[in-house]
């Protein structure tokens, strides 16, 4: 990186670090292993998942697609996060989401200092994962792997930065997040 660009983002560092991706890229694993390593006095890890998902027919029923679901959660979670980002500390969220949903959501009330990042891995280690690892055979699928795709090509079209898991271990996750987007203060 330029020294100039270098610079621009130590100025405009996130307060909001928004971790996407689709089921299995390792979101959750990275958030709770990144909540185990930097000190909770300089960091809030959550979890777009703590709102409870409800069914899809639920979903159908009251917002009239998952999709819209999924819009208005990101929009309700954009808004407690910027609330929360006024004690200065650096909020970490994992959520499985549209990226132009959080781009959006961001926008309608006028919050800039975010940053989204999508977790991705190739599907053969995603579906390792969720079958061994999360016990969720189930989303094993032809749509969740078109979701992944959906998601890389999102990111790649709107330069999202992408967190590549297929071959990183958990240390060197902390140790590239640490490196990229975290200081601590002194």
């Amino acid at each position: 990186m330029p020294p100039h660009e270098a610079l621009l983002f130590m100025m405009t560092r996130p307060k909001i670090i928004f971790f996407t991706g689709a089921s299995g890229a390792g979101k959750t694993t990275l958030v709770h292993a990144l909540s185990q390593a930097l000190p909770n006095a300089s960091a809030a890890f959550l979890h777009f998942d703590n709102i409870g998902i409800p069914t899809e027919a639920e979903m159908i029923k009251v917002y009239g697609s998952g999709t819209e679901w999924q819009k208005r959660m990101t929009f309700n979670w954009a808004q407690k996060l910027v609330e929360q980002s006024s004690n200065e500390k650096l909020i970490v969220f994992e959520g499985q989401t549209d990226l132009q949903f959080i781009v959006e959501a961001f926008a309608a009330i006028n919050f800039a200092q975010y940053q989204i990042i999508l977790v991705h891995c190739d599907a053969i280690t995603r579906h390792q994962r969720l079958e061994a690892n999360r016990e969720q055979p189930e989303l094993i699928n032809t749509d969740m792997d078109n979701w992944a795709g959906y998601l890389y090509k999102q990111a790649v079209a709107m330069g999202v930065p992408i967190l590549n898991t297929t071959q990183m271990n958990v240390s060197e996750i902390i140790n590239w997040f640490k490196k990229t987007y975290y200081t601590p203060k002194v």
